[in-house]
C-alpha cells in the first residue's frame, strides 16, 4: 500500500482509522514531502480539524514526526499526535499545549515496536485540534 493521507473536519473524533473525507491531492503530497513551510490546511469550524496519515510499515521501531502550525493557540486547544493500535483505539504519542498561534512547532512520537500498530502493511497516525 502506498502512503495514504486524508483530512477532514468532524464534530467528534472518529473512533477508527477509516479514511477521512478529503483525500490529499498530488500537489498536497508534494507540499508535505519535505519541511519547506508549505502547509496543507484544514479548517475546523465547530469541530475537530484532523489530518490522518497511513504510511507503509513492517516491523521494528519508528519515529513519527509532524511539523506544522495552527491559527489557534495550542494553549487554547491543544494539538495531538496519535497512532492507531491493533486493539482498536487511538494512542497519544505527543501533544502541544503551549505554542502560540501561527508559529511552527513539531510533534514527535517514538514507537519501540510497530507490531502493535501495523495492519495490512501500514500504520495509521493522525494530528488533530478542536476549534470553535
Amino acid at each position: 500500500m502506498a502512503d495514504n493521507f486524508t483530512r477532514g473536519t468532524y464534530s467528534s473524533l472518529p473512533g477508527d482509522d477509516t479514511d477521512l473525507l478529503t483525500p490529499y491531492t498530488g500537489p498536497d503530497y508534494t507540499d508535505v514531502s519535505s519541511e519547506n513551510d508549505v502547509r496543507v490546511g484544514q479548517s475546523g469550524d465547530d469541530g475537530y480539524a484532523i489530518h490522518e496519515f497511513k504510511v507503509d510499515a513492517t516491523t521494528g521501531s519508528a519515529v513519527v514526526t509532524w511539523n506544522g502550525q495552527t491559527s489557534i493557540a495550542c494553549s487554547v486547544f491543544p494539538v495531538f499526535l496519535q497512532v492507531y493500535t491493533l486493539s482498536g483505539g487511538w494512542e497519544t504519542l505527543d501533544y502541544d499545549d503551549t505554542t502560540i498561534a501561527d508559529f511552527d512547532f513539531e510533534l514527535i512520537g517514538n514507537i519501540a515496536d510497530v507490531d502493535h500498530y501495523v495492519s495490512g502493511g501500514y500504520m495509521a497516525c493522525r494530528v488533530y485540534q478542536y476549534a470553535l
